[in-house]
């Protein structure tokens, strides 16, 4: 659940080896301006100035959303043309969702 609401909110939740991180972390511990870089498009986490270079998986759909910066409702929009032209042949005889008031008497 984490990783896929993450991702939606634009976080990258990249995962490497055990010793990767232990590598990482302790390298900005040691000092912590050290500049980790994330490639969504190239798929990597890199921090050259120790010569970490390390691929992690990313499936195909959540990289392009990433790299377009969509979330659920750019998505949706970006179907609007097809969503219109449906409500436009959408029998009148349908429900619809509209705005209403509810008025209560004592």
């Amino acid at each position: 659940i984490f990783r896929n609401n993450a991702t939606k909110k634009g976080l990258v939740p990249v995962v490497v080896a055990p010793a990767v991180g232990e590598a990482l972390l302790q390298a900005v511990e040691a000092d912590p301006s050290l500049v980790i870089k994330v490639d969504i498009d190239a798929r990597t986490v890199a921090a050259p100035a120790i010569g970490i270079e390390e691929s992690f998986p990313l499936d195909d759909f959540t990289r392009y959303r990433l790299l377009e910066g969509l979330d659920d409702i750019g998505l949706t929009l970006r179907h609007q043309d097809a969503i219109a032209a449906y409500e436009a042949r959408r029998p009148a005889w349908m429900p619809t969702v509209t705005a209403s008031t509810t008025t209560t008497t004592t």
